[in-house]
């Protein structure tokens, strides 16, 4: 995680860029979520919901559905399980006050999952504002 290194601070690291991060502590209703993204490519349906409700804002050509579909499919159980089972749980927050490079964050304002204002919330410093 980009901003656990940038907590270690290693030499010559001069600053991050954090694009559509997740918060380093759990938000909100963490078995729902986890429900939610467990489950998120067990079959055509269930990718073809999660194109439209997490991954796109706006319509996808046919192919390149087609193409996120068929590689969302051929992920093996293992690997589609790991994120909902374990990194949506962990806290990696301890040490993170020690960032004191520059960080830049990009959110859209379209990420059902992450949006700007959840971001915000929780990963700025309470003394920062986004812009």
């Amino acid at each position: 995680m980009t901003q656990a290194l940038a907590a270690r601070r290693p030499a010559g690291l001069a600053g991050v860029v954090l694009v559509a991060p997740a918060p380093a502590a759990p938000v909100g209703s963490l078995e729902q979520l986890q429900q939610l993204t467990m489950h998120a490519c067990d079959d055509e349906q269930s990718v073809q919901q999660s194109i439209d409700h997490m991954l796109t804002h706006q319509s996808l050509r046919a192919e390149l559905r087609k193409q996120i579909v068929d590689d969302s499919l051929r992920a093996g159980s293992d690997a589609r399980l790991a994120w909902p089972r374990y990194g949506l749980a962990q806290d990696v927050s301890e040490g993170l006050s020690n960032v004191t490079i520059p960080v830049l964050v990009l959110a859209g304002d379209h990420d059902r999952v992450e949006p700007p204002a959840v971001l915000a919330e929780h990963l700025l410093p309470s003394s920062l504002t986004p812009q």
